[in-house]
């Protein structure tokens, strides 16, 4: 699985990396916030199994408040993506009172269901090892502290987005 940061900004040293996988056989996943131009997916595609895909907000502009960037580009290249490959899961990273409020999951979920090719909807419980990364680094965090959620409010997540017909699989 090639993550990162983001693995599409050195996408030369990434085609390298992939085609020697694929001459071995390994099985390839590539872990992508979607933004970067589609030449650079067009060049992967044949050289990848599995793409995850991170969603965050579908409106554009609470994205370009929270991320400082447009999500056009995002989400067409997942437009893109989906018409020209077979296994795609969208990954959603659950920031309480950011990315999930019912609006927006049930954007997300209606976009996945109009898209072929997207195999499940994995919802990310908050995560707060950036935090301290941020502490460290003494980058003064902008949206605040947040506390991770609990099974129950995942499963009341993961129930919002249930009715749209896609597979929502919480952790991933």
């Amino acid at each position: 699985t090639f993550s990162g940061g983001e693995p599409l900004m050195q996408p030369d040293f990434l085609v390298a990396l992939l085609q020697a996988c694929k001459e071995r056989e390994i099985h390839t996943a590539v872990d992508t916030s979607g933004y970067a131009p589609w030449q650079i997916f067009a060049r992967i595609l044949p050289l990848v199994d599995l793409f995850l895909y991170d969603l965050k907000l579908m409106d554009d502009a609470l994205h370009e408040k929270y991320t400082r960037m447009n999500n056009k580009r995002i989400h067409n290249n997942l437009r893109k993506l989906a018409a020209a490959h077979r296994d795609i899961r969208i990954r959603v990273p659950m920031i309480p009172g950011i990315t999930d409020s019912r609006d927006n999951l049930e954007q997300i979920a209606a976009f996945a269901a109009s898209l072929p090719n997207i195999r499940a909807i994995h919802l990310l419980p908050y995560n707060p090892i950036g935090e301290d990364k941020y502490r460290r680094l003494h980058i003064p965090q902008n949206a605040g502290t947040f506390e991770v959620q609990s099974d129950a409010e995942m499963q009341r997540l993961k129930a919002l987005m249930v009715p749209f017909g896609v597979n929502i699989k919480i952790g991933g």
